[in-house]
Parts: structure tokens; C-alpha cells; sequence
């Protein structure tokens, strides 16, 4: 890293911290994510120029138990930076406000980024704002379907809040008071980007991940198809004298040779090569949301046209490798990948949805629902996902003796799942007609609510695998200390069960200011 490129965030941090220590005035700080929805109707009342530093500053290190399974291997353990934090500043006037975000991690590209970064004007109950946001549509805790503006980091599996894990992106956002409790916004994103996926390293994906060495098995099997198919047309032959042994062996060599030099940059970039580039207005995206109330009851509607943000990957065998036979040179016969028979995509999609949520019987219910609609409405696209309904259905309870529960279950049907093709031509081919999931958090407070123990369970109902997370957390005035850990288990095969062997114990200690 070159010099400036240190001086450049010290120099910005500097001025920013110089600012916000002159500010006069100090006023609450405003939230992201779920508390976007508590932005008021209304400008504020006319108020003087209020700036405002938060932040928070936290020591931690996370440790994997294939690391430290040998006394060796712990003492050669390497505990990285420890520290990471964030800074947040704040600006409030009487007509708009303005909000910056600092990612601060040493052990990144960047120690010093742009987390999240936004600018609101309101005109009479106009609210328009626009920059790099974190945004929360619908009503359940995690992972709802209607949850739709933000991609989400999987590249760690080890982060598992919902806030940490999602993705600022680039929004336009206009909001209107059509009454009381009632509201209509409307976002724009004129770029798209997809759920960050591990391509490598132990969160890496299996399908992804093993993409290359599935070329190169492929083109293994080209080559001994297209060396058959010379021995059985009279051109080479592997028994005969040794001037035809050697024929043979020399167009095996050419062969291997010309299919190498064509799956050269899949080595170097594996699946990375066939992702599109998804930074332009053609994968922009929209929707319109509307919240109200009614007696006990909220309520969300909304629509969606965006992309799904997890890939539909279509092969085509019979047109992966191509074989030019020479009858008259045998031995300058070649064997070319086409990329082309890899469809990699994001597939767009229309949503409409409903939300809902109340308190019945000391149970606080959220549900969602939502109709996602690609464009293959017949279902037998090959290439395309077929249209499905996503629900999530959750409630949180408090129990006897100090207990908190709770429980959400999410999932979708793919709708004429009947027509799906065979693998890998259909993106969808082998996988269930459901999809489902459920998660359980049992919790419990001790000493005035200062210490908290909770134990986390997800399960994938379809694959037979899942996650638990067992945590203590110790937390008083501005400080927290906790201890959590992380373990996977059930079917290799699932999306919980291949990280088996990524047992994981993390430690922190945290200051808020």
C-alpha cells in the first residue's frame, strides 16, 4: 500500500473528528436498517446545525478448531489485528440530514472504508434521500423473503447478525405520510450486486468452489472421447507399431495441450469468470412499499422488480468441449472449452408481497408472504429459476423462570417443479420442491439483566443439517464482553452441513460511544 493511500482516511478521520468536536449541539443519534422505519413523517422542527460522533471500538479474534487441533499448530497460531471498529457521523439541520459510516479494520484491503453513507432533505412531508445504504423491508427477524434491497456477506459464516451481514448499496428513496401510521416509499437502485459467496477457503460454496476441477474431470473425459473416437475411425492406434504408439501418444499430448491453453483463465479466476457484470442501469432495480395499521395489526405491502441475488448456474454438457479432428494430421487435433455452455446469471423477477404482524395472546407474531415471478411462467426454461412462493412465519414469547423464546420458520415452493429438467442443463435440477428453515434462540438474563446466555438453533428441514450457536455476553453501561462459538453438523451435503469441519470459537470486548 502506497503512503498516500495510509494519509488519505487519517487525513479524513482527522478533519471529520476536528468537526464533529466543534459542534455546539448534540442531538440523539438516528438508526439504519430496522429503524429506517421509525423516520418521521414530517420535517423536524427548525433546528440549528447539530453534528454528532458515535461509534464503537471492539478487540476480537476468532479461532477454528482445525487451527489449534495440534499443540503445534496452536502455538503457531497467528491472532491477526485483534482490533476493528466503526465511526459514525452525524449532521442535522432543520430541513435535511446527513449520516457517514467508517469501517475501520486493519486486517482489510482497506483499513479505512466506506461502510454506509446517506444525505435526507425533507420538502413539506416529502422525505427524499439518496447515497449508500442498509435498508429493512418487512417484518420478521432474519432472512425474510420480502427483505429484498440489500444483498447479503455469506463469504463468513461466522457473522451471524443480519445488520453486520448486509451489503450497503447505492438507493434512491422517497417516503410519504398518506395518513396516520401510514406510509408509501419508493426505491430506486440503479446497479445490482448479488449475495457475497466465498469462492475459496473454508466458507467457500462446494458447487462454486469445485467449479475448475469439474472442468478440468470434464475435459479429462473430452479427451479420452475424442481418442476413442480416432481409434475406432481407423486414425490412431494404440497397439500397433511403434510409430502409431507414438501417433497415439503425441495426439493425446495435443490434445491435452489445446483444451489446457482454453481452461487457463478458469484456473486462474474459477467461477468468478463467468459472473456478469451487474454495475449498470440494465440491472436496475425498484419498488413501492406501503405500511399501515389497523387496530392491533400491521401491515406491509409491497412490490418488487429486481434480481435474485443467488446465482442460477445452467451447464450444457454436450456443447462444453469442442473436438476439431484432423483425418490427415491426427496428431494437430485440438480440443477447445466453450465458455458459452455455462450460463451463470441472475434472473429477474417481479414480487408482491404482504406482511403482517400483532400480539396475540402474549405472542408477538411477524409473517411475510410473497409471489416471486421470473420470467419462466411456463416452468421448462432450463436456464431460468421457476416462479415460487417464499412465507416466514416467526413469534417471540417470554417464558417462566426469566426465559425469552424465539422461533421463526421461512421457506419457499417452487411452483411446477414438475417441469424441471435433469443436471446440470437446469439450473434447478435436483433440488427439492421446498425449500425450509427453521431457527430457535432460547435466552436467559442474570444479575439485573447484565449477563445473558442464549442458545442458537438452525435447522434445514430439506437437507437434514444445521448450525448451533451457544454465546454468553456479559454488557454494562457502554462496555460488553462475550464469548460465542459455532457449530455445524447433519448432511455433508447440505448448505450447513459442508462446512462441518469450520467449528469456530470467537471472543470479544466492546466499547459504544
Amino acid at each position: 500500500m502506497k503512503v498516500r493511500d495510509i494519509l488519505r482516511p487519517g487525513a479524513l478521520l482527522l478533519c471529520l473528528i476536528c468537526v464533529a468536536s466543534a459542534g455546539a449541539q448534540e442531538l440523539p443519534a438516528f438508526g439504519f436498517g430496522d429503524g429506517a422505519d421509525d423516520v418521521p413523517a414530517l420535517a423536524p422542527a427548525a433546528l440549528p446545525l447539530a453534528l454528532r460522533l458515535s461509534g464503537q471500538a471492539e478487540a476480537a479474534v476468532t479461532v477454528y478448531a482445525d487451527e489449534v487441533d495440534r499443540f503445534n499448530k496452536a502455538l503457531s497460531y497467528n491472532a491477526g489485528q485483534l482490533f476493528s471498529g466503526s465511526l459514525t457521523f452525524d449532521a442535522v439541520s432543520d430541513h435535511a440530514e446527513a449520516s457517514i459510516v467508517l469501517a475501520i479494520d486493519p486486517a482489510a484491503d482497506q483499513a479505512v472504508s466506506i461502510d454506509e453513507g446517506f444525505v435526507r432533505s425533507y420538502f413539506g412531508k416529502l422525505n427524499l434521500e439518496a447515497g449508500l445504504r442498509t435498508l429493512t423491508w418487512g417484518r420478521v427477524d432474519s432472512e425474510g423473503p420480502l427483505d429484498v434491497l440489500n444483498p447479503l456477506d455469506y463469504s463468513d459464516l461466522s457473522v451471524t447478525d443480519q445488520m453486520a451481514r448486509k451489503i450497503a448499496r447505492p438507493v434512491v428513496k422517497a417516503s410519504w405520510p398518506l395518513a396516520s401510521f401510514t406510509r408509501l416509499e419508493a426505491v430506486f437502485l440503479p446497479g445490482f450486486e448479488a449475495n457475497r459467496l466465498a469462492l475459496d477457503g473454508r466458507w467457500a460454496q462446494a458447487g462454486l468452489a469445485d467449479l475448475s476441477a469439474q472442468l478440468q474431470t470434464g475435459a479429462s473425459a473430452a479427451i479420452e472421447a475424442t481418442l476413442a473416437a480416432m481409434v475406432a475411425g481407423g486414425l490412431l492406434n494404440p497397439a500397433g507399431s511403434p510409430e502409431q504408439v507414438a501417433a497415439f501418444y503425441a495426439t493425446q499430448e495435443s490434445l491435452a495441450n489445446s483444451v489446457g491453453t482454453s481452461l487457463a483463465a478458469i484456473g486462474e479466476s474459477g467461477a468468478a469468470v463467468f459472473f456478469p457484470d451487474t454495475e449498470r442501469l440494465a440491472y436496475a432495480q425498484y419498488g413501492l412499499r406501503l405500511t399501515t395499521t389497523a387496530g392491533s395489526h400491521d401491515l406491509g405491502f409491497q412490490y418488487f422488480y429486481g434480481n435474485r441475488r443467488n446465482p442460477a448456474v445452467s451447464v450444457d454438457q454436450a456443447s462444453l468441449f469442442h473436438a476439431q479432428i484432423n483425418p490427415l494430421d491426427p496428431e494437430s487435433s485440438t480440443i477447445a472449452f466453450n465458455p458459452s455452455a455455462i450460463s451463470l446469471s441472475y434472473d429477474r423477477y417481479h414480487q408482491v408481497g404482504i406482511d403482517w404482524a400483532t400480539v396475540l395472546a402474549g405472542f408477538n407474531l411477524r409473517s411475510e408472504l410473497a409471489l416471486n415471478l421470473t420470467d419462466d411462467l411456463s416452468g421448462d426454461d432450463p436456464k431460468v429459476a421457476n416462479p415460487a412462493v417464499l412465507w416466514a412465519l416467526g413469534f417471540d414469547r417470554s417464558l417462566p423462570a426469566n426465559l425469552s423464546l424465539n422461533m421463526q420458520g421461512s421457506g419457499s415452493v417452487r411452483l411446477m417443479h414438475d417441469k424441471l429438467g435433469s443436471a446440470p442443463l437446469d439450473a434447478e435440477a435436483d433440488s427439492s420442491r421446498t425449500e425450509s428453515r427453521l431457527i430457535s434462540r432460547l435466552s436467559r438474563a442474570f444479575f439485573r439483566d447484565e449477563l445473558e446466555l442464549s442458545f442458537t438453533w438452525i435447522w434445514g428441514v430439506e437437507d437434514a443439517d444445521w448450525y448451533a450457536l451457544p454465546e454468553l455476553r456479559w454488557s454494562r453501561a457502554d462496555t460488553e464482553i462475550g464469548l460465542r462459538a459455532g457449530f455445524f453438523g447433519g448432511s455433508r451435503l447440505g448448505a450447513l452441513g459442508q462446512y462441518r469441519d469450520n467449528t469456530w470459537v470467537s471472543a470479544h470486548m466492546s466499547y459504544f460511544f
